[in-house]
């Protein structure tokens, strides 16, 4: 059985840039609100619309686990910022 170590930060920003951009493709215009302080009125932050929010927490789901079984990768333990998946030949 092969080893591989990977950081899990590589591996949740593949998944959310593919979430992302399936999310933007689905939602287009309709993706983002923007959030403005109350007083001020000015833009803080933006975040996905509640439908895309749920939409791309789904397709996260969904692509990770695409991603883990297309490379027959299982999570075994995490190692201090690293997991370790192996690879079910």
């Amino acid at each position: 059985m092969m080893r591989l170590f990977i950081e899990n930060e590589k591996l949740i920003e593949l998944v959310s840039d593919l979430a992302c951009e399936v999310t933007t493709m689905k939602f287009g215009m309709n993706t983002i609100k923007e959030v403005k302080h109350l007083e001020t009125g000015k833009v803080i932050c933006t975040e996905y619309t509640d439908e895309a929010q749920e939409f791309f927490n789904k397709k996260y789901d969904e692509i990770e686990d695409l991603i883990l079984t297309s490379l027959k990768l299982r999570v075994e333990r995490n190692i201090e910022d690293h997991t370790i998946f192996e690879r079910n030949e």
